[in-house]
Parts: C-alpha cells; structure tokens; sequence
C-alpha cells in the first residue's frame, strides 16, 4: 500500500470555516506550489476565536502520520532566521478518538543556547514536516484548532499538508521494536511549573501534557507541587498560589491568573495530573523548589505573602553576615515545613514519591548562625574565617541537608508503610560529586544511607571548570561508580533543551554507555511539542536498539522546498528576505 499525501486542506469541515481572504474568524486558503506537487495550506493567528476544522483521512490500519507546516514571513519567523529560540509557532491537533489535543511547535534553535546544527537550517521558502506519532486511523480523522494563551501571542498555526506511510513490512517490525517494553522504561519527565507562562486551564489541558507519553520510554514524571510553600495544589499547609494586581510586572503573572481557575473551581490541579499520569502508566512525584526570589527588582514572589517573605531571619548567610535569597536547611523550622509539605501531599494523593530540586535556588547552607555556632562547636574555628575549599566547611553544611533526607526518608516511610508499599525519592543535583558537595549535597551519604532512590544530573553552575555546558560521560561514570550495587539509579538529564533527532541518539548512547540507568527531560514541557525531537526522545529508553537507528532517527524531519503561495514567487534568488 503507497503512501497517502493529502496536500489540498480545502477538504476540511466546516467549509464555512475557510476564507480566501485573510479575516477573523476563518482559516485562510492559501495555494502553493512545492516541487514535487501542489497543495492549498490553511493558516490562521493564534489567539483568535476560529473554528476547529476537521479532515476526513479515508485511511484505515496503522500509519505513521507526517505533518507539513509553514509558518510564513512574519516577525517571529525573522528573528528565526537571525538565530532567536523566541521564534515559535503552534498547531494544535488531535485524532478524532482522542481524549484531548496535541500540540506541534515550530523547530527553531538558537545557536548560542543550543548550538549550531547546519542540518536543520531553513529557509522562508520551506515547508518543515514533522513525524507526528502512529496510530490506528481506521474510521479516524484529523482534528486542527489554533493555539490560545498569551504564550501564542503574535504567532500563527498552519497546515500545509498531511502524509501517511502504512506501517507494513519492514515499517510494521520498526514500529514493533519502537514498543517499549519494562526493560526500556527509562525516562523521566521533569516539569517544574511554568508551563511557558500560562497555567493549564482545565482537566483536559493538564492531560494532553500526559498523553504524549503514554505508550512510551517514560516511567517517571516529576509534577510541579511547590515552590516551598507556595503551592500549585489546593494546600493547606501552604499556600495555594495567589493572584498577582492586574498589570503587575512579574514573569509569573500570568501562570499565577491562570491557576486561580482551579482555586475558583475547588478543583485541585494535582488530583487531576495524578490521575493522568497513572492513566498513562507513569509513576508521579511531587516535586518541589526550595525556593529563591526572583532578580530584583522583580523579586516580589508570586505576589503572595510566602514563608520566605514572612521570615527572612531564615534566609541564607554570607561571611559578611549579608542576606542571601535563600531559605537555609540549617534551620528547624525550614526543614519542618518541607517534611510537612511533602507528608500533605503523600498522605491526600495517590503519589508515588518525592523529588527535590537541589539544582535551582542554591546554596542551601551558608554562614546562619546555628552553622557558626555547631561549627565553632566541633572544630574550635568560627567557620567565617576558614578557606571555602576547607573540607570541614563541605561536611558540615553538607550534614544539615543529609538530615532533611533522613526525615524526609523517615516520614515516606511511615506513610508508606500504611499504603503498604514504597514511596520514593528522588533528587535533582549538580554535575559532579564534588560540585555537589560544595553546594551542600553529600550523595554519597545519601546513596549509602539509601536515603534517595533517583539521582538526576544536572547541568549547574560549577566551582571548577567542567568542559561543555552538559552533563559529561564522565561525571555520569563517577556517579555510577558512587551508586554500584545499590537500588539508586543515576540519569543524565539531557541538555541542550533542543537538538536534532539524531544528536540526541549519539549523546544518549554516551550516557548509557557511561553508566547511565536512563535519561532525564527538564522542562519536558517545552520538548514534547517539538514533534521530531520528541520522536527520538519517547523512544530512548531503548538502550541496546538506539545503536541501530541512526537511519531512523533521520526520518523523523524534513523540509519541502515550495516555490510560490498565492502565485507569489518565493525564489530566493530574489529578495525573499525583504519581501514587504
């Protein structure tokens, strides 16, 4: 059976939904003309009242299901060309048997966050096809709608084409090993609770962050539940984010607005994306920031009242006895509300453990004055005055942090114990064990202790110079050395956030070939919709089989050179660039 390519979007209903000219409220038709054929694309802003369109496919059995985008000559698409991650543009798009939508985001990169990758240069004269996922498509149809939210301001969504390959023969065993098995189970999703600034707005939103990964490499998710205690649930012991004044300048604003939907509802958010998660077969933890403020002077919080702006006698300490913005461990009373937060959550949901972010709002023990006074207790030196590479100093700030982890192992297994089962715990920490020492965190205690379940590595700020800016395969063999014949499991948390299909394979077989049990996704929210990198991604987990897919993981993106839409010619030869 060949492959179907439908390149005429003029078939979708409602007809009254299309426009040949461009307005609010319709879908514009736009003709063009590729190399190898023509079609008519469908392109409309995001953010606007439109109608959701719908495309008979006519198709039945497994496919992999292809889809061509254009995104046009707009300012955003400029500053694409000129090398800016701002540029983005958003589809949004569901088979018609789906329980919610998927989203499709434009593949830009900036070479100075994520590198130079000649093969995924475009120009304004391409259109860009992206592997969207597999499915059975008998009796199916595709469903498009725009984006909505401010984060989809000033961009567009389109659909230029739609290609269908039947998974038969060689394409059908592909597709068969692409399966993940319990062996493959290796992933994790972190997503630390921005969301590109707007908070989901429903139950469906929260699920189509989930759906993605159904059915593939992912085990763990690690769910935004707090910043210390201000929190993205319905607490009691914190408190549930507050609104910010209108207007209010604060990064957070909006995601702050948007979560007041749910505390209006008296629907609890993370009732919900725990419900998702194992509806997927995914393994959810609460996750927590340990809070900092934000740079001055946009420092204000979440615009709420905060234990860290009620108490700032419990911040962090320089030598110099300045104020740092920091809650520090080596307080009682810092470390109770952590352990009060995390029992709230692993008593009133159905979690399946912890996860701290030891890798954001760093250093957690400075100077406070019980770590003078237990320090002046021990050595017989005011901690102040000693060299900051002393070792005593790393193992004495180090040991407040070791004994929030004994609590915090103390009180999972209480509380597991009446669910009858393990809860776990995991961490985020620097990029190598001496980094994490510096910065308070003694794994080795931690791995030896069996305090910790997961260790992710993350990429942070270094006391010494550690090569590139990633986890190296050697930082990840040093931890797997630590971890040896323990239950702990190490991941490398993958950066850059955004590279090509294939490069991601080579750097995930380096890992593994390190030492890594598996790999990790920051801000997996921000992956999931790039559809050729995430391709490659859900299917990482496959350790021994990744070695093989170079062929494969260059199939996941494309681009199809067109020479004119609406009878305008994009030849660039001639200007393209300055057109208008």
């Amino acid at each position: 059976m060949a492959e179907i390519l439908i390149a005429d979007m003029r078939r979708v209903q409602p007809r009254e939904a299309l426009g040949e000219q461009p307005d609010v409220g319709h879908w514009f038709v736009c003709p063009y003309s590729a190399k190898h054929f023509k079609g008519y694309m469908i392109t409309v802003p995001n953010g606007i009242s439109v109608p959701q369109v719908r495309l008979p496919l006519n198709a039945s059995g497994p496919h992999e299901i292809y889809i061509g985008v254009y995104h046009g000559h707009t300012p955003f698409v400029q500053d694409a060309t000129a090398g800016y991650a701002g540029a983005r543009h958003f589809l949004r798009l569901r088979l018609s048997n789906d329980a919610c939508f998927d989203t499709i985001e434009s593949e830009y990169y900036s070479p100075i966050k994520d590198g130079f990758h000649p093969e995924k240069e475009f120009t304004l004269n391409e259109i860009m096809e992206v592997h969207w996922r597999d499915a059975n498509l008998t009796g199916q149809a595709l469903i498009f709608a725009n984006a909505s939210g401010e984060f989809a301001s000033h961009t567009f969504a389109s659909v230029a084409y739609v290609r269908l390959v039947p998974l038969k023969g060689d394409m059908w065993q592909q597709h068969q090993l692409e399966s993940p098995r319990d062996d493959t189970k290796r992933l994790v999703a972190t997503f630390d609770g921005t969301f590109y600034g707007n908070y989901p707005a429903d139950e469906q939103a929260i699920r189509a962050y989930f759906e993605p990964m159904r059915d593939s490499d992912f085990q763990l998710v690690m769910w935004a539940t707090s910043r210390l205690d201000a929190c993205y649930y319905l607490s009691k012991v914190g408190t549930p984010l507050q609104a910010l004044p209108e207007g209010y300048i604060n990064r957070r604003y909006l995601l702050t607005r948007d979560f007041q939907t749910w505390v209006r509802r008296g629907i609890d958010p993370l009732a919900v994306a725990v419900k998702a998660a194992h509806d997927c077969n995914l393994q959810i933890y609460g996750s927590m920031r340990l809070q900092g403020i934000d740079m001055p002077p946009y420092h204000q919080f979440h615009g709420a009242v905060t234990f860290m702006t009620q108490h700032p006698e419990f911040w962090t300490v320089a030598e110099d006895g300045r104020r740092m913005p920091h809650v520090s461990i080596a307080f009682p009373e810092v470390c109770q509300l952590i352990v009060r937060l995390f029992r709230e959550q692993v008593e009133n949901y159905d979690l399946d453990g912890i996860h701290l972010l030891f890798n954001r709002s760093y250093p957690f023990v400075l100077f406070e004055e019980p770590v003078v006074r237990d320090f002046l207790a021990k050595f017989g030196e005011d901690p102040r005055r000693v060299d900051r590479m002393d070792q005593r100093l790393w193992g004495h700030r180090s040991s407040y942090v070791t004994m929030l982890m004994r609590e915090l192992r103390a009180m999972l297994d209480e509380v597991g114990a009446k669910r009858r089962r393990r809860l776990a715990m995991a961490a985020h920490v620097m990029n190598s064990v001496r980094n994490c020492r510096y910065f308070g965190m003694d794994v080795g205690t931690w791995v030896k202790e069996g305090l910790v379940d997961h260790l992710i590595v993350h990429p942070c700020t270094s006391i010494e110079e550690l090569g590139e800016k990633r986890v190296m395969p050697a930082t990840i063999a040093e931890f797997a050395r630590l971890t040896e014949g323990t239950g702990c499991r190490i991941y490398a948390d993958l950066y850059p956030r955004r590279l090509p299909p294939e490069k991601i394979r080579q750097r995930v077989i380096e890992y593994y070939d390190a030492g890594a049990d598996g790999i990790s996704f920051w801000d997996t929210y921000a992956r999931m919709w790039r559809k050729s990198e995430w391709s490659m991604i859900r299917i990482a987990g496959h350790r021994e089989e990744l070695k093989d897919w170079a062929k494969r993981a260059s199939s996941f993106w494309r681009k199809v050179s067109i020479e004119s839409i609406c009878g305008i010619s994009l030849d660039p030869r001639y200007g393209i660039q300055t057109h208008g």
